[in-house]
């Protein structure tokens, strides 16, 4: 399916528009300074999806760190052994459906609601458990730019930057 819309959006008649587009994204994940803090968008989901079942299966989420090498850590607490597999087995089947959801909402050119998810996702860690400094200023700066491209970019822009986030 993904591979479908894939090749329905590059048939479009801006074709050259998206091509140019993930070539860019994919060039700028790759700089060695930079690249990072456009890749790690995936471990905070990852990461959210741990804290997310932990609340969920009645534990504790204690603590959340986010590093410049894109990995992360989530400090859980939970009742029993079955809370903490499924905190454990939680983050990646999280990060993927999330990913898979939001490529939905960029396949249909719902940018809003694409920025709005990862607003809320990146305001909930930082408010309530993100307190490593690269952390802190990596959700900053992701909640700052994208409630400024909703604001002032024009669609375009927010496509690309949407696209180069994620």
């Amino acid at each position: 399916m993904i591979r479908e819309e894939i090749l329905l959006l590059l048939q479009a008649k801006e074709s050259w528009y998206l091509l140019a587009t993930l070539v860019f994204a994919s060039l700028i994940g790759r700089i060695k300074i930079i690249g990072p803090y456009f890749r790690i968008i995936n471990t905070i989901l990852h990461e959210f999806g741990h804290a997310l079942a932990a609340i969920l299966f009645k534990g504790k989420v204690l603590d959340m760190e986010l590093f410049s090498n894109t990995s992360g850590t989530t400090l859980t607490q939970s009742k029993n052994r079955f809370s903490q597999l499924m905190i454990a087995i939680s983050g990646y089947p999280f990060s993927m459906g999330m990913s898979l959801g939001l490529f939905y909402l960029l396949s249909i050119e719902a940018y809003l609601p694409f920025l709005c998810i990862i607003i809320g996702t990146a305001s909930l860690c930082l408010l309530l458990w993100v307190r490593n400094t690269f952390g802190m200023f990596y959700l900053f700066i992701i909640i700052a730019s994208s409630i400024t491209a909703i604001l002032y970019a024009p669609e375009n822009i927010i496509l690309i930057y949407c696209i180069v986030i994620f």
